[in-house]
């Protein structure tokens, strides 16, 4: 993967060189695209403009603070299969033996039971749910054991919005540059200081009603879907109008 890298990198220099604007979602991709090139004169022609927050989840009303659901979305098929099997095997136990929590999966299905899930009466494997905001008012907190730290994290997002207090890990909360450990979220790096961060949230009432408020505050001050569409069709109303001032000139 590392001798690789060289050989994508030099493909993506070639062909992000082709287009007047490039969008991503973090300041931290940014920094990353304009550091491929070396030239910090391409910085205008990137964009960062992370995913519109789901507005519709600020109708959640955190109803579950004192409910024994701890919410992890989550794929337990295919490339993502990985992170779930980390967190059920080396961190729920540590939950499991110090709490009377349970474990919802919430997210692609299993196509066959797996063995490390099926003797566990605590974890619930629900699938798709059909009602995020049902989804999020039953739950006392969620989880997201994820250790990758490009584009912006949904379900990070997603429970800041819904007001559910979360424990992620370092990498994934990273890619909210603004939102502070200990004020808006807590983060943990291994097996052993997850399952710690997750005991003391799940007993601590007044610190799961801070977060749940400090999050959703932080949620409320993200863009829209909407204000990142027109960010972006500024943007290229704008370079629009540049080239056709150019091939006018031209033309004179």
């Amino acid at each position: 993967h590392w001798l690789r890298s060289f050989l994508i990198a030099m493909h993506e220099r070639r062909y992000l060189k082709k287009f007047d604007l490039i969008h991503v979602q973090t300041r931290k991709e940014k920094q990353k695209t304009v550091a491929l090139f070396g030239d910090n004169a391409f910085a205008r022609r990137v964009i960062d403009s992370p995913n519109g927050v789901k507005t519709f989840l600020y109708q959640c009303y955190y109803d579950g603070i004192d409910e024994k659901a701890i919410l992890f979305m989550t794929h337990l098929d295919g490339e993502r299969k990985y992170e779930s099997r980390w967190f059920i095997t080396r961190v729920w136990p540590l939950i499991k033996a110090k709490t009377d929590a349970e474990l919802w999966l919430v997210g692609t299905p299993p196509v066959k039971r797996i063995s490390y899930i099926k003797n566990d009466e605590r974890i619930k494997v629900l699938g798709y749910v059909p009602d995020l905001v049902a989804t999020f008012n039953t739950v006392r907190l969620s989880v997201v054991p994820i250790f990758f730290f490009f584009c912006l994290i949904n379900r990070i997002q997603d429970s800041l919005a819904a007001g559910v207090p979360c424990v992620a890990s370092e990498l994934s909360a990273s890619t909210f540059p603004d939102a502070e450990p200990g004020k808006h979220l807590l983060t943990a790096s291994t097996a052993q200081s997850f399952a710690d961060a997750v005991i003391h949230l799940y007993n601590d009432r007044n610190l799961r009603l801070r977060l749940s408020e400090n999050g959703k505050r932080y949620a409320q001050g993200q863009p829209t879907w909407e204000e990142t569409a027109l960010r972006l069709s500024d943007q290229m109303e704008q370079i629009l109008k540049t080239k056709n001032r150019v091939v006018a000139l031209e033309r004179e």
